[in-house]
């Protein structure tokens, strides 16, 4: 192969690279203009079927560890959440979730802790709900210093609870400055 071939595959790539970026951004686009409470099931599916061909096109050209491919899985499950169909949503959670978005990992811990597409499972939304904790994801945080506020999913231990509030609080977090000034 010359060095000219390279360049040529390499300018291709970089095209097609280009190309699912931009329909990425437009199905991100399409989801948040509609009007979940009031739209139609067939808007609903054309939506979530154009989703489902981009997300495959992001890890044919992208590769499912790339941020906008996991961030695409998230959404999915979001979309999925939406019209609750729940089993759906806790498909997608659960492989953007395994890739490290912490989006999808804090939506997959709530589903485990409210029993949304699985059993009930403290111990599992914990563990999701630590994962984009220490990411830094401020939600997931606050959730962390929730639960060892009241002791769900874990040991009751205020000065853990602190610890998590702290670090919700210090990114912006209201509702966790509100727990702080209550403990």
């Amino acid at each position: 192969m010359t060095e000219q071939d390279e360049e040529h595959i390499m300018k291709q790539t970089d095209e097609a690279k280009a190309r699912v970026l931009e329909a990425a951004e437009k199905i991100r686009d399409q989801y948040m203009e509609l009007d979940i409470e009031n739209i139609d099931e067939k808007r609903m599916k054309e939506v979530l079927d154009e989703a489902l061909r981009v997300v495959e096109s992001c890890e044919q050209v992208l590769g499912v560890n790339h941020p906008d491919t996991t961030e695409l899985y998230y959404e999915i499950g979001s979309m999925y959440s939406d019209i609750k169909n729940y089993s759906c949503a806790v498909k997608w959670y659960a492989k953007g979730a395994e890739l490290g978005n912490e989006d999808a990992q804090s939506s997959l811990a709530q589903m485990y802790q409210y029993g949304k597409g699985v059993e009930t499972n403290l111990a599992k939304a914990i563990e999701w709900y630590t994962k984009a904790a220490e990411q830094g994801y401020k939600n997931a945080q606050y959730s962390m210093g929730w639960a060892y506020e009241h002791g769900q999913g874990v040991d009751k231990n205020l000065a853990e609870a602190k610890k998590w509030y702290q670090k919700a609080a210090d990114q912006g977090h209201a509702d966790a400055k509100k727990r702080l000034s209550n403990l």
